[in-house]
């Protein structure tokens, strides 16, 4: 018998088995014997006899299992490898089925061969499974780096075969070979043979490894039919890493094919306790996708789920309704229960939260497309985010009495709210619609002051003021019918764009709309008195919050909150009302509800401060008389008045002359508090009169 010859592989491998420590066993000479057998052709029965040893290599291999795990020593060869596979693999070993099964194919190959279960052993065949079966040790007790250079060279195969995928699995034995297989393949022919062998039929759990969807990632471009019927099959996965990788292979894939996986991209955002970054901001990408192709349903199915507020958010909201009631029941009067909650300094936890910048970014991301393309329905979206929003927030308040409490957290829309809560930021997402609907819709305005009009909260109510503010030009008609509820009336000297409507339009408003304000501010008064009456007694004497009140002063406190009503339309009243009321302009002008605002707001004069400054005060008052607003309230007597209040310091005698003849023309009177005001400035500038 001639001496046989071994490949440098198959000597290696006798090293390896040699050396190894698993296995009492001698397994490098049962697998040098398997080799001689299988060499020696002139024996009929050399197959089956090497098969014999491979298979009881195979077997011995394993068997030390059992004695670990006690489990019965006819226990399934695949279970058996898993287990190996763990116990020498640092990083936990690879419990993919499609690779452990090979082993156990194997297994059952030589077992057949040796029991003489095929008639006519072909070779070639046989020596495949052979090449395979060493591959497979070598991966496992071998170097790494061995493993990884056969690996790549698989890697380069343009058009690979089902052998060579056979291949590329007897060299992957560990989760490195694993994982660098995965991430160093590129090639989308790879693909499909890959997903016969089963290396996709597991759906990435989370805790565990997966690195076949950054594979799939690579190759959606090219093969995205496949890779979706991939991804759907995988749709209840609850991998993080899995779902980022699938959003971003969807953003690569045709419109049609993103649309399919809608309602499993929901489950996963719902599925999320916060706005997690890494989520959020790829699904954004394909919301955009979307967006291009004018998928109006798919875009706000997606939208309604991605801008809902989280329930962790809302029950810190929950929180801060909790320091809010401690808040009210320490506050007696409602002249100042508003204020001193406003003035509340709330912990930090509520200030600023992450989440909220994180919510504010994606908003800002989104919203410019998604506006452009669908304004209202985009208007309706938000709007119905901040009404769920405040209902939370209101649990357990009498929302009858105390509205939404947006006069609490967000004091003047148009300024920088106090915290970047939730709301507020919804708030300003609204006014950002307003804006755009104003500027580049106008036809579209009408519909837009409806849909505010559909949601009853008066953080609504305020936004749709300051639409009229904003857009004076669009809101003529809409503001000569616009009917305003008593209830809001009461929280005139709170609600500073309610203030500012009636300061700068309240002779614009309905007649019954005035009338009832009017009417209001006189018939009230009973009320008002009744309930320091009630709260002297009761509440007030009880908390020890106010000493007891005598009716000098209680008609003090009811004559001071009149005042406060009357502020908002002291240039559209006239002495008589005053003087039945028993109230002076001085007292109305000295009170100032909205100082802590830095918001300058107000209607622009007709006429240039440059050129009043060059006109005669004949020249003045005889355009006084002559100038009428008409529908243009952005333009109006009150910025024309506070134009003469800037100029009156600057030439006091003249103005003096002129404030006779004012006050002669009952036309000319509202003009008269500005003037006042102006010569008030001269004599503290120390200019002569």
């Amino acid at each position: 018998m001639k001496e046989k010859k071994f490949t440098k592989r198959q000597l290696d491998i006798l090293k390896i088995l040699r050396e190894q420590t698993f296995s009492e066993k001698v397994l490098h000479k049962i697998y040098q014997g398997a080799l001689m057998a299988m060499q020696y052709h002139e024996n009929p029965e050399n197959f089956s006899q090497a098969a014999h040893s491979l298979r009881e290599l195979n077997n011995l291999m394993l068997r030390h299992i059992s004695l670990v795990t006690h489990k019965n020593n006819k226990g399934k060869q695949k279970e058996k490898m898993k287990i190996l596979l763990k116990q020498l693999d640092d990083l936990g070993g690879i419990g993919k089925d499609a690779i452990i099964k090979q082993w156990d194919d194997l297994y059952d190959y030589f077992v057949k061969i040796c029991h003489h279960g095929v008639d006519n052993v072909k070779s070639e065949e046989f020596g495949q499974k052979l090449d395979i079966f060493e591959n497979i040790i070598f991966a496992i007790l071998g170097p790494v780096y061995d493993s990884i250079k056969e690996l790549d060279n698989l890697i380069e195969i343009e058009n690979p075969s089902n052998e060579d995928v056979d291949m590329a699995m007897s060299f992957i034995k560990n989760l490195s070979q694993y994982e660098y297989f995965f991430k160093h393949l590129k090639n989308p022919n790879w693909i499909e043979l890959l997903d016969e062998k089963g290396l996709f039929d597991k759906t990435p759990i989370f805790g565990e490894r997966s690195i076949e969807p950054s594979f799939l990632l690579e190759v959606a471009k090219y093969k995205p039919e496949k890779v979706l019927e991939i991804i759907k099959k995988h749709a209840n996965t609850n991998h993080l890493g899995a779902r980022v990788d699938y959003i971003k292979c969807l953003i690569q894939m045709p419109y049609e094919y993103i649309i399919q996986m809608i309602k499993s991209i929901k489950k996963w955002m719902n599925s999320q306790k916060v706005y997690t970054p890494s989520l959020y901001y790829p699904i954004v990408d394909l919301v955009l996708r979307i967006i291009e192709n004018n998928g109006e349903k798919e875009i706000f199915n997606l939208l309604k789920t991605m801008f809902a507020i989280k329930t962790q958010i809302l029950e810190n909201d929950q929180k801060l309704n909790e320091i809010l009631n401690k808040q009210w029941k320490k506050i007696s009067s409602k002249n100042y229960e508003m204020r001193e909650i406003y003035h509340e300094k709330l912990p930090g936890e509520f200030q600023e939260e992450y989440q909220s910048y994180i919510y504010e970014d994606l908003v800002k991301k989104v919203l410019p497309n998604v506006m452009q393309k669908f304004p209202l329905k985009t208007l309706n979206l938000f709007s119905n985010v901040l009404r769920v929003s405040i209902n939370f927030f209101l649990k357990g308040k009498n929302s009858d009495v105390i509205k939404d409490l947006s006069l609490t957290w967000r004091k003047f829309v148009e300024k920088k709210p106090l915290s970047k809560n939730f709301r507020n930021i919804l708030v300003d997402v609204i006014k950002d619609i307003i804006s755009y609907i104003g500027n580049n819709r106008k036809e579209l305005f009408p519909e837009m002051i409806k849909e505010l009009g559909k949601f009853k909260y008066l953080i609504f109510k305020r936004l749709e003021f300051i639409s009229y503010y904003n857009f004076s030009d669009l809101s003529g008609d809409i503001v000569y019918n616009l009917e305003i509820d008593q209830e809001q009336f009461r929280s005139i000297d709170e609600n500073y764009e309610l203030f500012h409507l009636f300061e700068t339009s309240f002779d614009k408003l309905p007649k019954s709309t005035q009338e009832n304000y009017t009417k209001f501010v006189i018939k009230e008064v009973k009320k008002e008195r009744k309930k320091w009456k009630k709260r002297k007694w009761k509440k007030l004497k009880r908390i020890k919050v106010f000493p007891e009140l005598t009716k000098e002063e209680i008609n003090k406190f009811v004559k001071n909150w009149q005042i406060e009503k009357l502020k908002a339309i002291e240039n559209f009243i006239d002495q008589d009302f005053l003087d039945n009321l028993e109230i002076t302009r001085e007292e109305i002008e000295r009170v100032n509800l909205f100082r802590e605002s830095e918001i300058t707001f107000g209607t622009k004069s007709p006429i240039s401060k440059d050129k009043i400054e060059k006109m005669t005060m004949d020249e003045i008052t005889s355009f006084l008389l002559s100038y009428e607003s008409k529908k243009d309230f952005n333009l109006s007597k009150i910025g024309l008045g506070r134009e003469l209040e800037e100029n009156a310091p600057q030439r006091p005698d003249d103005f003096i002359i002129m404030l006779e003849s004012v006050l002669k023309n009952n036309k000319l009177h509202k003009y008269i508090s500005f003037i006042i005001r102006g010569l008030n400035k001269a004599l503290k500038g120390e200019q002569i009169l």
